[in-house]
């Protein structure tokens, strides 16, 4: 429920509730709105189902009008950079995943009996004794892609009492790297000490870098670090060993020294252990699939988890684990309808092109 509460203190939160109302609200519903309700009726506010979901609505309505003025002033350049970002240390995950999201809802139609020649009834229909909706719908596998803005400390942790910023998208990849540009100019990176982008091994992500950073107008005096999540690493390393065909109790002593090798940086060490297993056996293509992941992201210095770590770029033992993308957490309720309306979010704005369909912002 955060993802549709957070909104700029400059837009009125609903058109028909009180402001104070609605921050009660958001300060229940943080995920579930019967939990919230239970957490409201203990403090004294009593509403109902279809009033909390309302408000819900009402401020995500209000939250990608908001985001969708920050994407028209962005592209006319007339965004006013920040300064949150000034000086600190920052990072920056980005990530995909899957969801479903609902649409419309559309009249049921229950199975027919199987009958004869005769039209008598010979089985009964599947189900025929359970009750059904009178309407339902499908809803297909969708693939959002989101970002995480956030300040962390000199041990790569996030810093306390800061708040993180969430945004994502259903278009594409190119709209991911236009949003993260985005919010690194609003909040001023350009002034940022260093950025750190902590990703998994997806080459969409990596191949848009370079042009993230030429859009956000961040110059060479600010440390750029690349880092490949040390959890996604370790489990190709691990993927690499069951190719081999040997048990998990026979493979995890050798895994457990490769993954600490790894962690301490030693990528090249490891690559050339496995790689004597790939001599042995040159047929194993698995095996082959996995060392070229290893060597392209070693090659590109995304593996120097000890050099990361002393410069304080990020928590290298985590990886990007512990602030992972919401798109692999189950959607809650007030989720579901953002994710609907963010679909189409740009119909209300003609300057908007189309194709550049956005979730919002939300800060943790």
């Amino acid at each position: 429920m955060t993802i549709a509460f957070e909104i700029s203190d400059r837009l009125n939160y609903t058109d028909n509730f009180p402001n104070l109302l609605v921050q009660r609200v958001k300060e229940a519903c943080q995920r579930y709105l019967g939990v919230g309700i239970d957490k409201l009726e203990r403090s004294g506010t009593k509403l109902n189902l279809k009033t909390v979901r309302r408000i819900a609505q009402q401020c995500g309505d209000k939250l990608l009008q908001f985001s969708t003025i920050q994407l028209q002033q962005w592209r006319a350049g007339t965004l006013p950079a920040g300064d949150e970002l000034a000086g600190k240390r920052v990072t920056v995950q980005i990530d995909g995943g899957r969801t479903k999201l609902r649409e419309v809802l559309k009249t049921s139609t229950p199975a027919d009996d199987t009958v004869n020649e005769d039209g008598l009834v010979i089985s009964d229909a599947p189900g025929r004794s359970k009750p059904t909706a009178r309407r339902t719908f499908s809803a297909e596998w969708r693939e959002p892609k989101l970002m995480t803005i956030f300040i962390h400390n000199d041990q790569g942790r996030m810093l306390n009492n800061s708040e993180a910023t969430i945004d994502g998208t259903f278009t594409g990849p190119d709209a991911m790297a236009e949003l993260v540009a985005m919010h690194l100019h609003r909040l001023g990176a350009a002034q940022a000490q260093s950025i750190t982008f902590v990703s998994d091994g997806a080459v969409w992500i990596w191949d848009r870098i370079d042009r993230i950073m030429s859009q956000a107008g961040i110059s060479t005096s600010v440390s750029i670090h690349q880092v490949l999540d040390n959890c996604h690493a370790t489990d190709h390393v691990s993927l690499a060993l069951a190719s081999l065909g040997v048990s998990v109790e026979a493979r995890m002593p050798l895994y457990c020294d490769l993954r600490t090798q790894l962690r301490n940086g030693q990528w090249k060490d490891v690559v050339g252990e496995l790689q004597q297993f790939a001599d042995d056996d040159p047929h194993n293509s698995e095996l082959q699939t996995e060392l070229a992941y290893l060597n392209r992201h070693g090659a590109a210095g995304r593996l120097n988890y000890a050099t990361f770590k002393k410069d304080g770029a990020t928590r290298w033992q985590w990886g990007h684990r512990k602030h992972h993308s919401p798109c692999d957490q189950p959607a809650s309720e007030g989720q579901w309808y953002f994710l609907e309306r963010g679909e189409h979010r740009f119909d209300a704005a003609a300057s908007i092109s189309g194709d550049q369909q956005s979730l919002g912002r939300s800060c943790r």
